[in-house]
């Protein structure tokens, strides 16, 4: 479930995206068994361009891939990829992804967990965070574009997200200026977050822990039980990396790593 509300949440998203903006970068999404695809041909982004959900299904999965993989050359920009499931990972599948010519993203994806439970030690921040409803929908979507450094317009899509169903869509603010951004897909007993950034000029602040402990208590109020998020996973020598640090101070624990294959 944990792989599935973040699906959701994402084909959500591709969804909200206005119809001019879709046409203009090219979106398309799709899906194939439990294979969950989407495509942006206007940006260089696996984030946007990808396979999510792959292997919750099983072996049907992994027979789904010769399907799969033909639809992501067709739709995608130059270079995409397939997130893979722990189930679905095996020395048979590694070399059926690299015999046709995907290649192993080093560091992959770490998902994390943990309940609705709010967390206990607030943390300290000195801005202000607010939920950001439609008539403040430009102060989410173009501060989550300039601090996640996205091709010029992307921002829309995730302006449209302010006041949609199942979301919750968050800034923090220096005074009335929109510093940092996240949001929270809440479906059923799970809850996705993510859209987590912050303008490169006030990173390391507390901007995001305070809007994951903001995400955290509402989710729950929304009747959430377990919580989702991910980052990329520091490798044995590296320094623990902001992203992570934020989200174990917020009480998530690790659940497992996700493989990452890049196609091209």
């Amino acid at each position: 479930m944990i792989e599935l509300v973040e699906a959701d949440a994402w084909s959500d998203m591709f969804a909200a995206a206005p119809a001019a903006l879709a046409q203009r970068f090219g979106m398309a999404t799709g899906r194939i068994g439990g294979h969950r695809l989407f495509a942006m041909r206007q940006s260089a982004s696996t984030l946007f361009n990808r396979a999510l959900g792959s292997g919750v299904e099983g072996q049907g999965d992994i027979a789904a891939l010769d399907a799969v993989l033909p639809w992501l050359a067709e739709h995608c920009a130059a270079r995409w990829a397939v997130v893979l499931a722990p189930s679905a990972v095996s020395d048979a599948l590694s070399a059926k992804l690299s015999a046709r010519g995907l290649a192993v993203q080093t560091d992959g994806l770490m998902k994390f967990h943990r309940s609705a439970a709010p967390v206990v030690e607030q943390p300290r921040c000195a801005y202000d965070i607010r939920l950001v409803g439609e008539d403040r929908s430009a102060d989410f979507g173009g501060t989550a574009e300039a601090a996640f450094g996205l091709d010029a317009g992307l921002g829309e899509m995730f302006s449209a997200l302010c006041g949609r169903p199942h979301w919750r869509t968050y800034a923090a603010y220096d005074g009335d200026t929109p510093v940092g951004v996240g949001a929270a897909y809440v479906s059923g007993d799970f809850a996705w977050l993510g859209v987590g950034a912050t303008l490169e000029g006030y990173r390391q602040r507390g901007v995001q822990s305070a809007l994951l402990a903001r995400r955290i208590h509402d989710a729950q109020a929304l009747g959430a039980k377990t919580l989702t998020i991910e980052t990329h996973r520091m490798g044995p020598t590296e320094a623990p990396n902001g992203s992570h640090r934020n989200v174990l101070r917020a009480g998530f624990t690790p659940a497992y790593f996700r493989q990452v294959f890049l196609g091209a």
